[in-house]
């Protein structure tokens, strides 16, 4: 039996590195798509509202310009932290071991917020934005308006398949553990006088 806990737990530890693995993977590839994503937004509002970009004086286009350049790296910078509030602990133990393709992580909840400091610095410039929030009762705006292709679903995908199959290893050890225990109860109940 001590076997089978053995192989559950090299089968716990094993899945839990494929979950650092593609929360890093993660991490990389929406950092990114945060700034392919920001830069996007400043071309919908700056390059596709041409007539309002012309009425800005250029001294404060060239602060506009940098205070922007700062929210994106800001918004960059976060994604680490934003990726870091996913508690893949607690969603592993929502993972069912007779089910597959549970959906744990939303790209567009977790990284939607880190647009609007840029969104709010070019709406606070006069361009019009409110087609490009998440809900009219919402203040960020859809990352996912901004991105080619599905790369924002797909690194999600990946994560969600990670977490469920570390959660699904964790499920196999504390049966075998359960197994194991309910064997030494079965035992000593036999084994007594």
């Amino acid at each position: 039996m001590s076997d089978g806990i053995a192989a559950a737990s090299s089968e716990v530890e094993s899945a839990r590195e494929k979950l650092a693995k593609a929360t890093e993977t993660a991490i990389s590839t929406w950092e990114l798509g945060v700034r392919r994503a920001s830069e996007r937004l400043v071309e919908r509002a700056v390059f596709d509202q041409p007539e309002h970009t012309a009425t800005i004086e250029p001294a404060d286009l060239a602060m506009l310009k940098f205070n922007v350049g700062q929210s994106v790296e800001s918004a960059v910078s976060g994604v680490r932290g934003a990726v870091g509030r996913i508690d893949a602990e607690k969603l592993a133990d929502k993972a069912r071991l007779n089910s597959t393709g549970d959906s744990f992580v939303h790209a567009d909840e977790i990284l939607s917020p880190l647009l609007r400091p840029i969104g709010d610095l070019l709406s606070s410039a006069g361009y019009k934005l409110h087609a490009l929030r998440r809900s009219s009762l919402d203040d960020d705006y859809r990352i996912s308006e901004f991105e080619e292709g599905y790369t924002f679903a797909t690194t999600a995908r990946e994560l969600d398949e990670a977490i469920e199959q570390y959660g699904k290893a964790k499920r196999r050890l504390e049966a075998v553990e359960l197994d194991r225990a309910k064997s030494g109860a079965r035992d000593a109940w036999n084994n007594a006088g």
